[in-house]
């Protein structure tokens, strides 16, 4: 099967299933207004209550959304099939498994950022020059700009050199983990011990 061909199973999955997306649209809306009244909110209690909402709000998605599309794809006639349900199996069987690799997820995103860090500061340089004034002017759009335009040639250097292995980093990491959160719902009774004939 060649790319065209997965995309266009991919486009009328999508056109006979309108499910999928209306799932994914109603998860934007709700994390937008989950995350808008984070923002908004005047308490660093209330925030941080929100933003754990937020948070269980997508492992639940995650789980139920790939089991909608692990059944969708391996069910060739799947038109008219009630995947409400097949959603909220998916966040009973899935969603503590979510949250764990999404904990192991961020661990190990981590771990890869702070060793592109000391390598880039080993290889590039150190950032400390502008570390030290960031706090003071990052609240000033205009005094930020300012200071930007003031840096030398070499430190932009070290600043675009910084970026560009942090950007790097996290591509190479993303692409190995690209089947990663499928491959936990997807992977139950993978293991099971095949019948007796």
């Amino acid at each position: 099967m060649n790319l065209f061909n997965i995309y266009k199973k991919s486009f009328s999955q999508v056109m006979t299933n309108p499910v999928i997306t209306l799932i994914l649209i109603l998860f934007i809306i709700s994390s937008n207004l989950f995350m808008g009244f984070a923002y908004g909110a005047k308490s660093i209690i209330t925030t941080l209550v929100v933003s754990t909402c937020a948070f269980l709000l997508s492992l639940c998605f995650i789980a139920g959304w790939f089991s909608v599309i692990k059944d969708i794809t391996k069910d060739e006639k799947s038109q008219n099939k009630n995947y409400f349900s097949i959603f909220m199996e998916g966040i009973g069987k899935d969603a503590f498994s979510i949250g764990v690799g999404c904990l192991i997820y961020g661990i190990l995103l981590g771990v890869i950022l702070v060793l592109t860090g000391k390598i880039a500061h080993h290889t590039f340089g150190s950032l400390d020059f502008i570390t030290k004034d960031i706090v003071s002017i990052a609240q000033d759009n205009s005094a930020l700009m300012e200071y930007l335009n003031k840096l030398t040639d070499e430190q932009k250097y070290i600043i675009s050199a910084w970026e560009l292995s942090l950007i790097f980093s996290t591509m190479v990491f993303n692409f190995i983990m690209l089947f990663y959160f499928p491959s936990i719902c997807g992977g139950r009774g993978k293991w099971r011990i095949p019948p007796k004939i």
